[in-house]
């Protein structure tokens, strides 16, 4: 069967081979959102899109290379998580220089932070949009053919490219210059529903605490974030102001999920669903009253819940929730700027236990201002209060965050950005030794946690399906993965 040719083709690249190999292990990959959102906006408008999830794919450059050459495309967009910026650049050489005509295209978080700096210093890219990337995308996609599709034509014409808000182009000198901010999209029921036909959706499992049923999707309710968290950079390319769908349009797409993929859960990928109270209870009666029937579980924060509101969230089928917590130590949570209290996190894990919502707490391990002694308050308090999962990262300075740009304040900072995971130490507080004592540090916290008769048998209590079983066996599987990575990197650190 031929390939349909497109005129947009959204690329993800691959991981560095060590993640890949986690991944292929546990069989968890993670959908393009973003890109199956750009390609509905294009669609809707008559622009042709097709999406390549090298990622989930698994494919190699060859592979990318050759569907590139069957689609045909006139822009590839590339999207930059920091970890994965240096595969992207590699990528877009290869395609710079096999197919020297098509305009490449950069977007995400790195590119939104860097924005100049990083169009001067990557020749591979030819246009950064740094904003939402619905309205500047459709502008380049315009002007592009306005130019009968001659790329040199395009970037020559410095006044057409200095109207597109929300992109870093090079004038003619070779200078790259940014244009206006463009306003936020603050209507998403405007928006079409992602793309999802373009995405091999059976590739899609979350990881085995993410998820009670299957098939569990993936959806957004709403963009932008109000809080200003030290170590968050999401807000570089969303914004801060919350921009919420309308209840019944979620459902609405609730419901074109369950008749398109058989959809069984949602997996709502909000940054913090409880921020509007009156928005997420009209949602749950929505779900409540039409008897939609999906498990779901979302991410917010300990100080946004109360014993009323998750009890409700329960009725509509919410069966888990993620709370950033962070840290045991008050003082690093003030150095965070997080504004939540260590009391308001027992209250939320406990009332959302209670509630019979499944609960799982993130922490930092090396954080700013941190001691081992610190550490092992944090994993005590982990214990303490009980949350059905714990998630223990190391602290990773994104570019774009306040504790990035003052790393050099609290301690050493790798700038390798490939190494930017959230798993290996690439910032070591004055108060660690050196990378070591903190991926020591990172082990004996998912020890402590896990490896606990008691933990074992309150999770082994908790079964109720054979479906359940199986979540806790492969979620086992997943533990010894990253166990076994681990002790890698100790063997190579110095």
């Amino acid at each position: 069967m031929p390939v349909q040719q497109a005129d947009v083709l959204f690329i993800t690249c691959s991981y560095s081979k060590e993640e890949a190999r986690t991944r292929q292990i546990i069989k968890t990959y993670t959908p393009p959102l973003g890109f199956a959102m750009l390609a509905a906006f294009l669609l809707k408008r008559g622009i042709s899109a097709k999406i390549v999830d090298a990622l989930a794919l698994e494919l190699t450059e060859d592979e990318v290379l050759a569907r590139i050459s069957a689609i045909k495309p006139k822009i590839i967009g590339f999207t930059s998580i920091t970890s994965l910026f240096g595969q992207n650049r590699r990528l877009a050489a290869l395609v710079r220089s096999r197919f020297p005509e098509v305009l490449i295209v950069l977007g995400g978080h790195h590119a939104a932070t860097f924005k100049e700096n990083l169009l001067a210093e990557s020749p591979e890219f030819d246009i950064i949009v740094y904003s939402e990337g619905e309205m500047p995308l459709l502008a380049l996609v315009e002007a592009f053919a306005a130019a009968d599709w001659d790329k040199e034509r395009l970037l020559a014409d410095e006044t057409t490219l200095s109207r597109i808000q929300g992109i870093v182009f090079r004038k003619r000198s070779g200078a790259p210059v940014s244009t206006d901010r463009p306003p936020l999209i603050m209507d998403l029921d405007s928006l079409p529903f992602p793309a999802r036909h373009l995405l091999p959706m059976e590739r899609y499992v979350p990881l085995p605490h993410q998820h009670s049923r299957l098939p569990a999707i993936h959806m957004m309710g709403s963009r932008g974030c109000p809080y200003n968290c030290a170590y968050c950079n999401n807000t570089a390319v969303m914004g801060r102001t919350l921009r919420l769908r309308s209840p019944e349009n979620i459902v609405s797409e609730i419901f074109e999920l369950k008749r398109d993929y058989g959809a069984r859960e949602i997996f709502f990928w909000d940054d913090t669903m409880t921020t509007n109270r009156k928005w997420l209870l009209r949602l749950c009666e929505i779900l409540i009253a039409e008897r939609v029937d999906v498990t779901w579980s979302a991410a917010t924060r300990v100080d946004l819940v109360d014993p009323d509101l998750l009890r409700t969230m329960r009725r509509s089928g919410c069966w888990r929730l993620f709370y950033g917590i962070e840290s045991g130590i008050q003082d690093l949570l003030d150095l965070l700027n997080k504004r939540t209290r260590l009391g308001q996190a027992r209250d939320a894990i406990k009332w959302t236990n209670e509630a019979g919502i499944e609960t799982t707490a993130s922490f930092m391990i090396a954080l700013p201002g941190e001691t081992p002694e610190m550490a092992r308050e944090t994993i005590k308090f982990a214990l303490e209060i009980k949350p059905t999962y714990a998630d223990f990262h190391v602290t990773t300075p994104f570019p774009g965050t306040k504790i990035f740009e003052e790393a050099h304040n609290y301690g050493r900072l790798n700038m390798d950005f490939s190494r930017y995971d959230c798993y290996e130490p690439v910032f070591v507080p004055f108060g660690y030794k050196d990378e070591e004592e903190i991926h020591k540090m990172l082990l004996l916290a998912q020890r402590s946690f896990y490896f606990r008769p008691s933990y074992a048998l309150r999770r082994l209590a908790r079964i109720r399906s054979w479906g359940d079983l199986c979540r806790i066996f492969k979620g086992f599987v997943a533990l010894m993965a990253f166990l076994a990575r681990s002790k890698r990197f100790q063997g190579t650190a110095h």
